[in-house]
């Protein structure tokens, strides 16, 4: 018979050491993680700094990126504020975490994951955004969409984690654990998860659709780009490329870890599902193989956070020269700036007599198409 809810030695758990209940092997996995937590926020925090810094992106765009780096942060931060707390449990093998901390601390870790999750998304719609309107966009510098979008992603985790919350069923056992072990999780956590995952492949599409568009509009230039489009116009479309190619490796390596992260989860929910249905006793052991895999999606998050500035500061020549004013390596560029270039390395904004060749360059290549036409026409 098919148990229905999970029996656990509740004995077991209250008689074990805080020691025992914490764990030799997560406390191994705890001092792995925390390096890696110090370097994520060192590189989210430098990223965070070359997105405020640069004038390269639209002020939406900058928005949601820093926002990107922001979610990052404060996870890593809610990290530090769990781990700290069961290191020094284990070592004084007495539990030394407060209820209410370790419960914000989780509330501010899911709350910076579910924006992180989200913030693919709202990019491509920004992005499809300044497709569409590449005629005004770079043009209108206010950033009212961007201040929404940032708003609309923090209300959303905001809710749904005081949903999450309020509404989290008990894994009997989780109780007995120490304050920061505990986990507070509903039933509509799994079918958000789901929702995310199909977005993401959704945000993959676009994205290909989006660099399909904008460099289709840029190889028109032959046949008269410079006179069908405005330099506002054609600086965005020129632009919309290079981001589009910058946000391509960033939102790849997320596909990637959502679909790792997807599958660390999943392995977890079926584990304790095939105990719950054979009908295992619950034991600190059998506790402990489930948590490992949450551990597993903790690290691959640090390692992200890691990889993550790197697509991008050496994804986009801007991003990567501001980067290095910061770190004092480029100080020839503060002496001489770099003129703003096309895809192709020409330059965007010309003089009147650069413009002047231009004009009569394009001239003799319509004669030559002309003349080429009528020869054919005769033949």
């Amino acid at each position: 018979m098919v148990s229905a809810s999970l029996k656990f030695n509740e004995t077991d758990f209250i008689t074990a050491s805080v020691q025992e209940k914490i764990g030799i092997k997560s406390v191994a996995i705890h001092c792995v993680e925390l390096p890696l937590l110090i370097f994520g926020f060192i590189f989210c925090g430098v990223f965070l700094k070359v997105i405020v810094r640069t004038r390269c992106f639209h002020q939406n765009l900058r928005f949601l990126l820093g926002n990107f780096a922001l979610s990052f942060l404060i996870v890593i931060i809610s990290r530090f504020m769990i781990i700290m707390p069961l290191l020094f449990s284990f070592l004084l093998n007495r539990d030394v975490g407060d209820i209410l901390w370790c419960r914000l601390a989780k509330a501010l870790h899911d709350c910076g994951l579910y924006v992180g999750a989200i913030n693919i998304i709202v990019i491509v719609i920004e992005r499809t955004v300044a497709t569409v309107r590449a005629a005004n966009y770079e043009t209108k510098k206010t950033p009212i969409l961007g201040i929404f979008m940032v708003n609309c992603q923090w209300l959303f985790a905001l809710i749904f984690v005081w949903y999450n919350q309020m509404n989290a069923y008990s894994s009997g056992y989780s109780v007995h654990m120490t304050a920061c072990q505990r986990e507070y999780i509903s039933k509509v956590l799994s079918m958000f998860l789901f929702i995310i995952f199909c977005c993401d492949f959704v945000s993959m599409a676009i994205f290909f659709i989006l660099l399909y568009i904008n460099k289709r509009k840029y190889s028109h230039r032959s046949n008269g780009f410079e006179n069908h489009y405005a330099l506002s116009a054609r600086y965005q479309i020129a632009e919309n490329i290079r981001t589009t190619r910058l946000l391509y490796p960033l939102v790849t390596a997320y596909l990637i870890g959502s679909v790792i992260s997807i599958c660390l989860l999943v392995s977890a929910g079926r584990l304790r599902k095939r105990y719950i249905e054979e009908g295992v006793i619950f034991s600190l052991d059998t506790a402990s193989q489930i948590r490992l895999w949450g551990h597993g999606f903790d690290v691959l998050f640090d390692i992200l956070t890691i990889i993550f500035p790197h697509l991008a500061i050496y994804g986009h020549q801007s991003l990567l020269r501001e980067f290095k004013k910061l770190i004092f390596l480029d100080k020839e560029s503060r002496a001489n700036p770099r003129q703003p270039r096309t895809i192709d390395g020409d330059k965007l904004i010309r003089s009147m007599s650069e413009e002047r060749q231009l004009h009569f360059k394009n001239l003799e290549d319509m004669w030559n198409m002309s003349s080429g036409r009528s020869s054919v026409r005769k033949s």
